[in-house]
């Protein structure tokens, strides 16, 4: 797009690519045209549904240089099965863009890169945080909980700031439970204190939110009162209307106690589990009070679940898996192709994986087995908006899978994902084996043109 251009008109680059000027990071493509800064964090972008500038906020990882939608393909060499090694021509070029995109990082002050690093998500609106001076640095440094709250009042404030960071400028020198209070959360100090015994790890704006529901209900504010510690599932379970009619304040601290995070999310996805194969069968609602309870109960559901839809999924037939079968570091990965098979899974396993039947029917979900020298596992594909990502992993009975089945799991998703963006870049619209900022732009009169 040329300054000159009319601002509500969005024309696609003469050519695409990225590049870095003045501590922005430039990203051309035929669908939008982005311009990130980190610090100052700012970022702003064009689209063709909004042809206007518009000021966004890019998911950013500080720990590991990366922005979400701005992919950067490695350097590749595939060996086809007649043996002739191919190189990858364009590695040159793409090796230089990923140097550009590393300078933005570099711009960041190491003292807000440690402090930002610390946190699971939102490292964008963090570093917006950290901007603000020294003050909003200590209340990261010692009250991490809180600042990462803070980070987020597009999101807790109710109803929406116009300005929201006017707002917490503001608030930055007021006491924390006022702090606390404007976020949404209970008042008093009894809202900062319950946020405070939340594990870091398990920190996230949905968690958050559940935190506000579940600050609404008298019950379950004093179960939160006297937990001792919290965590993200423990939190989210708190303020989820529908699965805590299901459970007991025991369960919810029992799940709290659990210091792996994946172990929490598994109890939650037991929950639901149990919950919808109830409601399928019809059965009367039950109260759990405890994870060996919750377990009990699930695995007898699903066992009579295998029996009842036993004949609806003999004669089914599934969609052709998205990744095809494999076989990584001694485990064999097999989809799932027929019900049939799906219920010799279940009842090998002794899990539910029928009552997935008909997301993997719809295209949600699709199922693989995964066999070791070891173990066999069932394995969950999930589609998202990124693709195809991974649901879980679990071995018979529901019970955790060694950590090298996980791992070699990982990777074959990985290597999949790594050679369809192969594959992707290979057909992509640009022909040109060197991309550049378009030459029609002029880099002094394109800033101006940038509203920052």
């Amino acid at each position: 797009m040329s300054p000159t251009t009319d601002p509500g008109e969005f024309r696609r680059p003469s050519k695409c690519g990225q590049a870095f000027r003045h501590g922005k990071f430039y990203d051309f493509r035929s669908s939008a045209i982005q311009v990130i800064r980190l610090w100052p964090p700012r970022a702003w972008q064009k689209t063709a549904a909004h042809p206007s500038w518009r000021g966004y906020r890019p998911v950013v990882d500080v720990r590991r240089n990366t922005i979400r939608g701005i992919r950067i393909i490695r350097a590749f060499h595939r060996t086809p099965e007649f043996g002739q090694l191919q190189f990858d021509f364009g590695a040159a070029w793409r090796e230089s863009y990923r140097a550009q995109l590393l300078c933005v990082f570099a711009e960041i002050p190491a003292k807000v890169r440690h402090l930002v690093g610390g946190f699971p998500c939102s490292h964008f609106e963090l570093l917006c945080l950290a901007y603000l001076g020294d003050t909003a640095l200590e209340l990261l440094a010692t009250s991490p909980n809180l600042g990462f709250a803070l980070a987020l009042p597009h999101i807790l404030h109710h109803p929406p700031l116009r300005r929201p960071w006017r707002a917490v400028r503001a608030l930055l020198r007021k006491r924390q439970r006022v702090i606390s209070e404007f976020l949404g959360f209970s008042p008093g100090e009894s809202g900062r204190r319950i946020l405070t015994k939340i594990e870091r790890p398990g920190l996230s704006p949905p968690v958050l939110k559940a935190l506000q529901r579940a600050m609404r209900d008298e019950l379950w504010l004093k179960v939160l009162q006297h937990a001792p510690q919290l965590n993200g599932p423990a939190v989210y379970l708190a303020g989820h209307e529908a699965l805590r009619r299901y459970s007991s304040p025991s369960l919810l601290l029992e799940i709290a106690q659990e210091h792996d995070i994946c172990q929490g999310r598994r109890a939650l996805w037991f929950l639901r589990d149990a919950v919808e194969m109830g409601a399928q069968l019809q059965r009367r609602p039950i109260i759990f009070h405890s994870l060996d309870h919750l377990l009990d109960v699930h695995d007898g559901l699903a066992e009579i679940l295998t029996r009842v839809q036993r004949q609806a999924l003999l004669s089914a037939c599934f969609p052709p898996p998205p990744i095809p079968a494999g076989r990584i570091d001694e485990a064999e990965i097999i989809p799932i192709t027929t019900g049939r098979e799906l219920i010799d899974e279940a009842f090998q396993q002794h899990n539910c994986v029928v009552q997935h039947a008909h997301d993997v029917q719809a295209g949600r979900m699709y199922l693989y087995r995964v066999i070791t020298a070891r173990e066999r596992a069932t394995l969950s594909l999930v589609r998202g908006p990124e693709g195809w990502r991974l649901g879980e992993l679990l071995a018979r009975r529901n019970t955790s899978v060694a950590p090298a089945t996980r791992r070699a799991v990982e990777r074959w998703l990985a290597s999949a994902k790594a050679m369809e963006r192969v594959s992707r870049a290979e057909d992509a619209e640009c022909d040109d084996n060197a991309p550049v900022m378009p030459a029609s732009l002029d880099q002094d009169r394109l800033d101006d043109d940038i509203p920052f």
